[in-house]
């Protein structure tokens, strides 16, 4: 039996079908786009693109070499190997216990702190003297290390022994000091001290 439909309404009809028909194959089109950029375990790994997973990546095997080397052949100013980045207060780098020395590495500081904080295990001596006047008179001599040492200790007195006294010795911020009374003749009273040698060392 004919459609009692009138045919500009049939027409509509198959209008919306072809529309929506559409809609959908583009959504499908552009839904299956956009899950081909997040990366999932088991992809490829993309080079020159973004792969944002999160599952752990490794690269495991045994060779009496490297198993992994970045080189970058740029010449500019901010040219790197290598680049690691966290949120803030996190650890960008984590090795095994035990690992060996990393060769060639140049560490800006550790702990916070640059090679200027550190001794050198190096030591000196500083030593300064002058001849009393003798007759009794108490002579002052004293002692410093160089700028940004640490004084380890000192000692003090006459060189030559005609009855003097070592009246006082000891440390006074960054100097050593002594006050020897020069007794009967005119005798070499010295202060000395020992230094810790840090950077910039003496040569």
């Amino acid at each position: 039996m004919p459609s009692k439909v009138a045919p500009g309404i049939a027409w509509v009809g198959r209008t919306t079908s072809m529309v929506f028909g559409l809609a959908l194959v583009m959504a499908l089109i552009v839904g299956a786009g956009t899950t081909a950029l997040a990366a999932v375990p088991g992809d490829p790994f993309k080079l020159g693109g973004l792969n944002a997973v999160n599952a752990l990546t490794q690269l495991v095997g045994g060779t009496n070499g490297a198993l992994l080397k970045v080189q970058n052949l740029s010449s500019g100013n901010d040219a790197a190997a290598l680049e690691l980045r966290v949120e803030a207060g996190k650890t960008p780098m984590r090795v095994s216990g035990g690992a060996g020395k990393a060769t060639g590495l140049n560490a800006d500081a550790v702990d916070g702190k640059n090679t200027s904080a550190f001794f050198s295990g190096k030591t000196y001596d500083v030593e300064d003297g002058r001849v009393g006047p003798g007759g009794g008179q108490v002579v002052f001599r004293s002692v410093s290390c160089d700028e940004g040492d640490a004084l380890l200790g000192g000692a003090g007195g006459a060189s030559v022994s005609d009855g003097d006294d070592l009246r006082s010795s000891g440390l006074s911020e960054d100097t050593w000091f002594v006050f020897v009374q020069d007794n009967n003749s005119p005798s070499g009273v010295v202060a000395e001290a020992l230094c810790a040698d840090f950077p910039p060392l003496r040569p």
